[in-house]
């Protein structure tokens, strides 16, 4: 009020709340209403560009077998209460005007052909990975076990690894050390900036970090370059795609 009291009135009309209060919220009775403005957790793929068939995950087959071998649906109903869902665009949701539904689709979970795809890249028995865990036990850590859970079910050992962000953000940059390589970081991004340059970024050879290395191609970065400069919306949707 204007004596600067705040008062306490015991009513609210609306909060943001995270995925660990929505069954209290429920059972007491508060509408739940869903946003697809949340956090978007990510895998970084960590494998030396430079030396393509020397690690598992710089196999396509592995890196889609690996998540067909990942119940999205089934992590995002039992840690976020229902309202997660799967995704099949990195760091980018349907609000970006390129999205395309019928272009863009996550692939579906089917354990048994990601075994079948992880043997026809030359790996029959599985192999080893690892899971650098930043979570400190709160949901990365949660998600870090489940992950880890679902591949052993497709023969991939994920050694999940407790270690802080700048820790291992130290073994591939600048240095890119070879311990790094063929493992996972599990990441969270916001959807405030996640704009067509933002996104492009990470895969263009003008807009990643020198030290960080990055599977790219030439017609690639003439795309990034050209998106932007298209003034037609539906050319530059279709380019985007």
């Amino acid at each position: 009020n204007d004596n600067g009291t705040i008062i306490i009135s015991n009513e609210l009309d609306l909060a943001l709340v995270g995925s660990d209060s929505l069954q209290n919220l429920k059972a007491a009775g508060m509408r739940i209403i869903p946003s697809d403005r949340g956090g978007r957790y990510f895998m970084w793929m960590f494998y030396d560009v430079s030396n393509p068939g020397k690690y598992a995950i710089s196999d396509v087959r592995v890196r889609k077998a690996l998540q067909q071998g990942i119940n999205s649906k089934e992590m995002g109903d039992a840690m976020f209460g229902g309202y997660g869902a799967p995704y099949a665009l990195h760091m980018g949701n349907p609000n970006l005007y390129f999205f395309d539904p019928e272009k863009i689709k996550v692939d579906p979970f089917d354990p048994e052909w990601a075994k079948k795809l992880i043997a026809e890249a030359g790996y029959p028995n599985g192999f080893d990975t690892r899971l650098y865990d930043t979570g400190g036990g709160g949901i990365i850590s949660t998600i870090n076990m489940a992950v880890g859970g679902y591949w052993r079910k497709i023969g991939v050992n994920a050694q999940i690894v407790a270690i802080d962000y700048g820790s291992v953000r130290s073994k591939y940059v600048p240095k890119q050390l070879p311990e790094v390589w063929n493992s996972f970081l599990l990441n969270v991004s916001s959807n405030e900036a996640l704009t067509f340059s933002f996104v492009s970024h990470y895969h263009s050879t003008k807009g990643v970090p020198k030290n960080v290395l990055m599977p790219t191609t030439p017609r690639l970065d003439e795309l990034i370059d050209l998106v932007p400069m298209t003034a037609d919306f539906e050319k530059r949707k279709a380019l985007a795609l």
